[in-house]
């Protein structure tokens, strides 16, 4: 009777040993505040919806309520929606919709953040890095967009078409030094050498480069395709960024006459358990 009695205790005291570093683990997983992400976008102000990521307790304790953006004095609010769930996590979506008040800010200039102050549900208000965004007005559009779509590896394509005949003569893709050895691009079927591009660019990204494969001569009536892939290596200090780009076409019509053109790309990572803990363990150094 006394073994049994001895077993039991022995037993109690395992569960709780267990329970207890259960519990340690647990608190000492929990984040003081939501992380960040880092968003890289280039995007138009056309109907835009600002999308930011962040990795936040699995327990929702403590969330962002709305942000500020430097330079606009009024709050943004969004409805933060649940992307991912993770042992001790949860990655987040705060979906924000730029409004006539923020367009009235931009007043046809671009606009460039690379912060902004998170106010959190338990009173603290938290300046957060968020990459860089920058919002631009686009021009007037002289190709038409024929068709588009995007797959969750992170490809997409678009087919362009105009009533004349045309010669695209340049590029501006934003973060190209950043992605030369992730972003696979082609352009009517000319694949773009990024490494070449960028040695070649002696400007900064917002100026247009004309290397090759320019021109590219489309005569009125064909298509010009636009494909395009991410893929980071596992090594790659970029591949838990967040893109969205409205790279920009230089062209000129068949009596010359110069336009600029935007075609979009995304990039959103597939943030794993190990990845996750990976970007905790970071935040917390």
């Amino acid at each position: 009777m006394k073994i049994k009695t001895s077993f039991l205790y022995a037993g109690m005291a395992i569960v709780l040993l267990s329970l207890f570093g259960n519990y340690i683990v647990y608190k000492s997983s929990q984040l003081k505040e939501p992380i960040m992400l880092k968003h890289y976008y280039h995007i138009t102000n056309r109907g835009s919806i600002l999308e930011l990521h962040y990795i936040a307790n699995l327990s929702n304790d403590i969330d962002i309520q709305w942000i500020t953006i430097p330079g606009f004095d009024d709050g943004l609010y969004g409805q933060p929606s649940y992307s991912q769930t993770y042992t001790h996590y949860q990655l987040k979506t705060l979906h924000i919709k730029l409004d006539d008040r923020f367009m009235d800010l931009l007043n046809g200039k671009s606009f460039t953040f690379d912060q902004v102050t998170a106010h959190l549900s338990n009173g603290k208000n938290l300046t957060m890095p968020i990459g860089e965004i920058t919002i631009f007005n686009p021009e007037s559009s002289t190709l038409k967009v024929q068709s588009s779509g995007s797959s969750s590896d992170n490809s997409g394509f678009e087919i362009l078409k105009a009533d004349h005949d045309f010669e695209v003569t340049g590029l501006d893709l934003p973060f190209a030094e950043a992605l030369e050895s992730a972003l696979s691009l082609k352009l009517h079927n000319a694949r773009m050498d990024l490494q070449e591009f960028n040695r070649e660019k002696t400007i900064k990204d917002s100026i247009p480069i004309s290397s090759e494969p320019f021109p590219i001569t489309v005569e009125k009536g064909k298509h010009f395709h636009i494909n395009y892939k991410f893929s980071f290596a596992e090594n790659d200090p970029h591949r838990f960024n967040f893109y969205r780009i409205d790279a920009k076409l230089q062209g000129k019509g068949q009596i010359g006459q110069e336009f600029t053109d935007t075609f979009y790309l995304s990039y959103r990572p597939y943030l794993e358990e190990k990845d996750v803990r990976t970007i905790v363990k970071e935040a917390k150094k």
